[in-house]
């Protein structure tokens, strides 16, 4: 909590959060854990693109979110001789994004990566989501801290979605535009499964009319805002994961998988690192390696209900060990806060 000031409790400390936009990412690499150490006694701020000198002189600890211009390395260079925290926040590895992935032109503008580099190793520390990208990272920084993806207990579901025991069901995906190809494989056989199933429906979130083919029980929803994300997701019946196995998509999280194992779904998902890692087959989750396993693995779990309830509830137990406010002090730890 803080006071009306914008002052931390005994012992807490200041904590800017200087981000390049307000995204989902920032969402959760920034606005989540702020939210848990605001809880906490830490005072909070997300800040858009710049420090402010105001900003600047109130905060102890300095959290840079994927920001590389030269005003935003001289506000880390002037916060190390202050004596503040740095800390650089990156959760994907641009140095491998596919040229067909809608990011690659801005971080392939002159400067960006270079600038990028620059404000990494003028921090003291990075923060990452996953192990992968912790060794990416170290090519420019020594030290830099795990920190998985977390849900914030206030927007998720206290109790799992029951399961649906009928065959009128929806199988669903929500995600960003930048992982239109990931879906290709499913694409191949939803056609299938819907002219199969004609009591099946095939939601699609994030994506845009054309990226599947054309069927009348295929649906495209319209964006919602994150807080609403979750009652998005309750929706559907079955989850998909879909990822391509490449070197960018090694450095991403499982956090496809944890939205979906809060609500209670059963899922299908892509055999690649960041999923493996997470499930176990055939009781959290089901993993697929190409267009047939999809089929396979979908036409089970819409013809099982069993199966359905069993997976779901036990990626619902697995979810609960992501929420943010069993894990905020690896945060503290990570901003250089001892505890109190």
């Amino acid at each position: 909590m803080t006071d009306d000031n914008g002052a931390p409790m005994a012992g807490g400390k200041r904590i800017l959060y200087v981000a390049d936009d307000f995204s989902g990412t920032t969402w959760y690499r920034c606005r989540v854990p702020g939210l848990e150490l605001a809880g906490h006694g830490h005072a909070i701020r997300l800040a858009e693109d710049r420090v402010s000198p105001e900003d600047f002189q109130w905060c102890d600890v300095l959290v840079v979110n994927r920001l590389w211009k030269a005003d935003i390395l001289a506000a880390v260079e002037a916060a190390n001789r202050a004596g503040k925290m740095t800390v650089f926040e990156i959760d994907d590895d641009y140095w491998c994004l596919n040229t067909t992935n809608p990011a690659y032109e801005y971080w392939r503008m002159p400067g960006a990566l270079d600038g990028l580099v620059k404000v990494i190793r003028a921090c003291q520390r990075v923060t990452v989501s996953t192990e992968p990208l912790k060794q990416v990272l170290q090519r420019f920084n020594p030290d830099v801290r795990v920190l998985p993806n977390m849900l914030p207990d206030a927007y998720w579901p206290t109790e799992a979605k029951p399961p649906n025991m009928t065959d009128d069901l929806v199988i669903g995906w929500a995600g960003s535009p930048t992982h239109y190809e990931d879906l290709a494989d499913v694409a191949r056989v939803v056609p299938q499964l819907l002219d199969e199933y004609p009591k099946l429906d095939v939601w699609l979130a994030g994506v845009l009319p054309g990226d599947f083919p054309e069927h009348e029980r295929l649906r495209y929803l319209n964006p919602v805002p994150i807080e609403d994300y979750a009652h998005l997701l309750y929706n559907f019946d079955i989850g998909i994961a879909p990822l391509l196995d490449n070197r960018f998509n090694t450095a991403k999280s499982d956090l496809k998988l944890v939205e979906y194992s809060a609500i209670g779904l059963p899922i299908v998902a892509s055999r690649v690192l960041p999923y493996e890692k997470s499930v176990r087959p055939g009781e959290t989750a089901l993993l697929a390696n190409n267009p047939k396993d999809w089929l396979r693995h979908l036409r089970a779990l819409i013809e099982d209900p069993e199966l359905r309830a069993k997976l779901g509830a036990n990626a619902r137990t697995w979810s609960e060990t992501r929420l943010m406010s069993g894990s905020y002090r690896l945060w503290e730890k990570a901003y250089g806060i001892e505890p109190s």
